[in-house]
C-alpha cells in the first residue's frame, strides 16, 4: 500500500502590484521532506521579492520617511530611542533576520516591560510593512514574548501630599504650576503652554487648545494630545494667582518658552520640594507622585462629584467618555467598595 502524501498551504505574502495574499500549495512524503520544502519556498520567493538584498538600516530609512516623518517631535524622538536598540540586527538582510533576532532585542530589555512593549509594538509595524511591500514573505515580529506590564496606579494625592504643597518651598512660577496643576488637571504639557489670552476674564473661562513640546532642546507649540479645544470655568478665587505683566506663564530668563532642560527641570524641582516637605531627601523618597498625579487627583474628585453627568466630566479632563470611563475605571470599583461597606447587617 503506497504511503500517502502530506500536503500544506503556507502563506508567502503579499504581491507588492497587487497588494493580494500570495498562497502555494506543497507537497512532501514525510514531515522533514515538508518542512524542508516549506523553508526553500520562502527562501526562493524572499530572493524574488528581494533581489537587491535590502538591508534593515535600508528598509528602516523607508518606513520612516513614510510613517514617522510627520508625527510630533516628541512621538519621533521617543521612535528613534527604541530604533537603536534594533542595532543587533541593522545591516543584516531583510530576509535573513529570524524571530529569534527579535526576540533578543527584546529580551535585552526584559527587566523594563514598557520599553519591551514599545519595541514589540514598533517591530510589529515595520514588518506589517515589509510583508505588504513584499520585503519579506512573513511578519516574524507577530506575538513576540514580553514581560508582564504591571498595572499602572493612577491614584488622588494623598492627605501628607496635599498637607505638604501648603508648606512647601517653592518659586513663584512653581506655586503657580502647582496651583494650576491643583485646579485644572491639566496634562503638564498644556500646563506649559498657556499665556494670558487662555484666560478670558469675561466669560470667566480657560481655553485648552495647545501643548508645549520641543524639538532638539527647543520649545514647540502643537495642539492637545486629543485635538480638541476645550473650555474650563474659573473660579474667582483663582485671578489673583495670576502673573500681571507677561504673556506666557511659565518662560526662561530671557522671557521665552521653557526649553526641554528647563522643563525637566523645573517638573523635577516642583516634585523634589514636595518630598522634602514630607521629611524625605534627595536620596529617600517620601513620595512617588509626578505632576500627573495631580490630573489624577482631579479626575477623581470629578467621578465623585455629584450632579454633574460622566459625559461632561470626560469632557472637563479632555476625554472621551468611553476613554474616561476605561482609564478610570478602578474608581468605580472603589466606589463599589465603599456602597459594599456601608450595607447593614440585618
Amino acid at each position: 500500500m503506497s504511503k500517502k502524501k502530506l500536503s500544506k498551504q503556507i502563506s508567502l505574502g503579499y504581491d507588492p502590484m497587487t497588494g493580494k495574499r500570495i498562497r502555494k500549495r506543497i507537497y512532501a512524503n514525510g514531515t522533514q521532506e515538508l518542512r524542508q520544502r516549506e523553508n526553500d519556498l520562502r527562501a526562493e520567493f524572499a530572493n524574488q521579492c528581494n533581489p537587491s538584498g535590502m538591508t534593515y538600516d535600508e528598509y528602516e530609512r523607508k518606513w520612516w520617511n513614510a510613517n514617522c516623518s510627520h508625527l510630533a517631535p516628541a512621538t519621533q524622538t521617543s521612535y528613534e530611542k527604541m530604533l537603536k536598540k534594533m542595532e543587533p540586527v541593522r545591516y543584516m538582510k531583510m530576509s535573513q533576520i529570524i524571530r529569534t533576532d527579535l526576540q533578543q532585542i527584546i529580551a535585552n530589555d526584559w527587566s523594563h516591560p514598557t520599553t519591551c512593549e514599545k519595541l514589540a509594538s514598533l517591530m510589529g509595524s515595520i514588518w506589517r510593512n515589509a510583508v505588504f511591500d513584499g520585503v519579506v514573505q512573513k511578519n516574524i515580529a507577530e506575538r513576540l514574548k514580553r514581560p508582564k506590564k504591571g498595572k499602572s496606579v493612577r491614584r488622588a494625592l494623598t492627605q501628607k501630599e496635599l498637607d505638604a504643597i501648603k508648606i512647601a518651598k517653592f518659586t513663584p512660577d512653581e506655586r503657580l504650576m502647582v496651583d494650576i496643576l491643583l485646579q485644572f488637571g491639566l496634562r503638564p504639557g498644556e500646563a506649559y503652554a498657556l499665556d494670558m489670552r487662555s484666560f478670558d476674564r469675561k466669560t470667566r473661562m480657560l481655553t485648552i487648545n495647545k501643548a508645549l513640546t520641543h524639538k532638539d532642546n527647543l520649545p514647540i507649540i502643537k495642539t492637545t494630545k486629543t485635538g480638541v479645544t476645550r473650555r474650563l470655568p474659573i473660579p474667582d478665587s483663582f485671578w489673583n494667582k495670576l502673573p500681571s505683566k507677561r504673556m506666557y506663564l511659565f518662560t526662561n530668563s530671557e522671557g521665552t518658552l521653557l526649553k526641554r532642560n528647563e522643563m525637566v527641570n523645573m517638573t523635577l524641582h516642583i516634585v523634589l520640594k514636595i518630598n522634602y516637605a514630607m521629611g524625605g531627601t534627595y536620596y529617600i523618597r517620601a513620595t512617588n507622585l509626578s505632576l500627573y498625579t495631580f490630573r489624577h487627583n482631579k479626575a477623581s474628585l470629578l467621578y465623585y462629584m455629584p450632579g454633574v453627568s460622566m459625559k461632561k466630566k470626560a469632557e472637563y479632563m479632555g476625554h472621551s467618555e468611553t476613554m474616561f470611563l476605561k482609564t478610570y475605571s478602578h474608581l468605580i470599583e472603589e466606589k463599589e467598595d465603599i456602597e459594599l461597606l456601608r450595607q447593614e447587617v440585618v
